[in-house]
């Protein structure tokens, strides 16, 4: 941020900066502004992963791509890559070489383990929310949304509780269900999301 401030022409206070991300990128830009609402004053975030403990459903199909071993990530194994990309930013150890990680399972038994399970729990939105329950209150806008048609339908409890949550925090957001998948609507959901920022941009400048 203040590399950018200082090399172009911006507005530089917390009221005209914006975060967003989709996904996993939506899970980042929400744990970022609610940790540094100093610095971002509105967040937006297109079917984010809000809570890691509802990654456990995927660890057979990493198991599937792995049916040998777990040999690190691979970019021909989407999930397998997921997961060592979030265990590397959830639960690193450097203790534990060559990957410098913590699994969350061990495989080939797709239970989480408790340990594991618990640091990604801790660093996930929800759980979260009650740390910074009074930060998030300053932020100047709060958009999120879910399409109720989402191929990881066993996440579709995740914005709920994630609302009930900001409910009982007294925390004001602007949520939208909509009908797609994942991925199908992600650009028509963008302009929605650009619209909300844009609209809050320009009450508070």
């Amino acid at each position: 941020v203040e590399y950018i401030d200082n090399n172009y022409s911006t507005i530089g206070n917390r009221n005209a900066r914006v975060i967003m991300g989709h996904c996993f990128g939506g899970f980042g830009a929400i744990r970022i502004a609610m940790k540094h609402p100093d610095v971002f004053g509105i967040v937006a975030a297109n079917t984010p992963m809000l809570n890691l403990a509802s990654f456990e459903p995927l660890i057979p199909q990493i198991i599937a791509e792995n049916p040998d071993s777990m040999t690190g990530p691979d970019p021909s194994k989407f999930f397998t890559s997921v997961l060592y990309a979030l265990s590397a930013a959830v639960s690193p150890n450097l203790n534990n070489p060559p990957f410098y990680v913590d699994l969350p399972f061990t495989w080939p038994n797709p239970k989480m383990i408790g340990a594991v399970k618990q640091r990604w729990e801790a660093q996930t939105t929800p759980f979260m929310r009650y740390e910074y329950n009074d930060k998030l209150k300053t932020l100047n806008g709060f958009y999120f949304d879910w399409g109720a048609n989402d191929e990881f339908s066993f996440m579709w409890l995740d914005p709920l509780v994630f609302r009930m949550g900001l409910d009982i925090g007294g925390i004001p957001y602007y949520f939208e269900e909509h009908q797609g998948t994942h991925y199908n609507k992600l650009y028509e959901r963008m302009e929605v999301a650009l619209k909300y920022v844009s609209d809050k941009i320009e009450v508070h400048l």
